[in-house]
């Protein structure tokens, strides 16, 4: 069962001088492997643009994927370029001007950050992304167990 669900947002940091979406598409393209992300958003943005799926692989087995927390302590110590993320981890460290915040992976804009436009507005709904949380149970639960 789906308990919930939201969209990421794609965070650099601030220093990379990255102004938006399509100036981080270029940072990524000339510097691959600098970007932990959630593999179903990297390998979307890498097969949007080409990139082959093994490329995609081969970056995340060089640069594993941290957990959430890791990876935003990682980026505030400038370990990395940039990461997708869900809002809340990132979002008061956008606001402190420690990462920008250049989309969201929904096909509209948060209601958490209105001001970052989503990978739909900019043109990309194929990026939609967003991190779920379910509940399961073994098959042939009975009914008054569920």
């Amino acid at each position: 069962m789906l308990l919930a669900s939201a969209p990421q947002m794609l965070v650099v940091k601030p220093d990379l001088k990255l102004d938006d979406f399509k100036s981080f598409q270029e940072h990524a393209r000339k510097n691959p492997g600098g970007c932990p992300t959630p593999l179903l958003a990297a390998a979307a943005l890498a097969s949007h643009h080409g990139a082959a799926e093994e490329r995609c692989g081969a970056i995340h087995r060089a640069h594993p994927v941290p957990r959430i927390p890791a990876a935003v302590t990682d980026m505030l110590a400038g370990n990395i370029d940039a990461m997708f993320a869900i809002i809340p981890a990132v979002l008061p460290q956008v606001h402190a001007g420690k990462m920008k915040a250049l989309a969201v992976t929904d096909l509209k804009r948060s209601a958490l950050p209105p001001e970052v436009p989503s990978v739909a507005e900019l043109g990309y709904p194929q990026l939609e992304s967003l991190a779920w949380i379910g509940l399961l149970a073994p098959a042939g639960m009975p009914a008054e167990d569920s």
